[in-house]
This record gives C-alpha cells, sequence and structure tokens, in this order.
C-alpha cells in the first residue's frame, strides 16, 4: 500500500502566505448572498436593512458587520439568518435565487441527515 501521508500537511491552506484564500472566497460568497438576500427583504417590506436586522437578529447593525469583510460569521449564523427569510418573507413578494437555493440545499441535506 502506498503511503501518502507526505502528501498531507495539517495546515495545508497556510501554504497560501498565511491566509485562507479559499476560505474567504467562500465567506466573501456567504457575505454577499447575506447582505442581496437582506436588501431584497428590506425592499419588500419597505423598510431599511437595519430593520430587517433587528428583525431577524435582535441587533441593528447586525448588516453592518457582515458587510465588512474585517468581520467573520459562522456558517450556522447565515443558515440561522437565510432560515428566518425563508420563514418571514413578505407574502406575494418573490424570493432571491439564491435563497431559493439555499432552501432547496437545505432540504435535501435534511432528509439526508435523518436517520
Amino acid at each position: 500500500m502506498k503511503d501518502y501521508s507526505s502528501l498531507i500537511t495539517p495546515f495545508p491552506l497556510l501554504a497560501h502566505g498565511g491566509k485562507f484564500p479559499y476560505i474567504r472566497r467562500m465567506e466573501n460568497d456567504l457575505r454577499r448572498i447575506l447582505l442581496e438576500t437582506a436588501s431584497a427583504c428590506a425592499s419588500a417590506q419597505g423598510c431599511a436593512v437595519s430593520t430587517i436586522a433587528r428583525r431577524c437578529r435582535n441587533d441593528s447593525k447586525f448588516f453592518s458587520r457582515i458587510a465588512d469583510t474585517g468581520q467573520s460569521f459562522t456558517v450556522r449564523t447565515y443558515d440561522e439568518v437565510m432560515d428566518w427569510f425563508m420563514k418571514n418573507w413578505p407574502d406575494g413578494k418573490d424570493r432571491p435565487v439564491e435563497l431559493l437555493r439555499w432552501a432547496a440545499e437545505y432540504v435535501r441535506t435534511s432528509k439526508q441527515v435523518q436517520p
């Protein structure tokens, strides 16, 4: 059997100048989706994004912090906020495509996780 242990490093992403380019790119994609969805929700409800932030996270500056690329957030937070958008989207208003994709993926993976 071949030994591949020399190919596995404990911190492979640190090889890129100490930064995490793949994680940063994914985080920025999720950041963009959250901010675009929040903006669409605010437009659909006729209110400010800070109002949406207060309603969904009880923190009017939540999306301002999300917009700051120096700040980080967890995937769990992303899922919680997207779930809030799905449950609280105004009736009769179109949901953004990214929100619908998230919902479809959530349903698909939820079925796989159940015993």
